[in-house]
């Protein structure tokens, strides 16, 4: 990302209902699969502004990579130190190291040159009997202006990931889509996107009158309550949780 697009990012995180759904649907994935201790060592794949290493903290160490420096500096700016620069298809980290590792919106992306090199590498840098949560965009034909502002050139099914990770002999625990009710919006926006006389790529973030932002933050809060306990079979994004046996 430029670094226009990690300022807006660290200011939206903080209070846009995708961002904080996103979040609490980690959090309880998270409770929900991994048993380890605060001396457990989590790793933020793309850890971007380090929002996500703040919820990590509450269940182990928390450590970052990203391979933008600018990206990495917004991060300290959260108080964060544990960081490393680097690429996802070349982790510089010790083989076996993280009892939890987390990856979010990187796989899709232009720097990424090869998704299954990439999760060979988280399940290298896992410990065994380690979770590591993936979270993506979802169908190709969702492909935005703002996906491609910011970099993203791939979008999967969720049968797609599944056999990615299990390629890389990572066990499947859970695998579903989310953000189910927005569909039909997210095709709509992008069907007029195309519009021959729309053709500029742009960052789609925008702030919403607060009452709205609410009401598409208590829906997918209700969203991340469910899927806790059922898989959904369509929406705009997927979210993998897998073990390294």
């Amino acid at each position: 990302m430029d670094r226009k697009s990690l300022e807006d990012n660290f200011f939206f995180e903080q209070f846009y209902w995708w961002f904080l759904g996103r979040r609490r649907i980690l959090r309880n994935l998270i409770r929900k699969f991994f048993k380890g201790t605060r001396q457990s060592i989590a790793l933020d794949v793309g850890c971007g502004t380090g929002i996500i290493l703040n919820d990590l903290q509450e269940y182990a160490i928390p450590v970052g990579i990203d391979p933008s420096k600018i990206a990495l500096d917004f991060t300290k700016r959260r108080g964060h130190k544990n960081l490393f620069c680097g690429d996802v298809c070349r982790l510089p980290l010790k083989s076996e190291t993280f009892d939890l590792i987390i990856i979010m919106g990187v796989l899709y992306h232009k720097g990424v040159e090869s998704d299954e090199a990439a999760i060979r590498e988280l399940y290298r840098v896992l410990k065994k009997g380690g979770v590591v949560i993936i979270d993506e965009a979802a169908y190709n034909y969702l492909q935005s202006k703002h996906n491609l502002a910011v970099g993203g050139i791939r979008r999967y099914t969720r049968s797609q990931l599944v056999n990615k990770c299990k390629k890389c002999n990572l066990e499947i625990l859970k695998s579903s889509y989310w953000n189910v009710l927005m569909l039909p919006l997210y095709y709509l926006i992008v069907k007029l996107e195309n519009h021959p006389f729309t053709k500029k790529k742009y960052s789609k973030l925008i702030k919403l009158p607060n009452f709205i932002n609410n009401i598409l933050k208590t829906y997918l809060y209700a969203e991340a309550f469910l899927l806790k306990y059922v898989n959904f079979p369509i929406g705009p994004s997927i979210v993998v949780v897998a073990k390294k046996k």
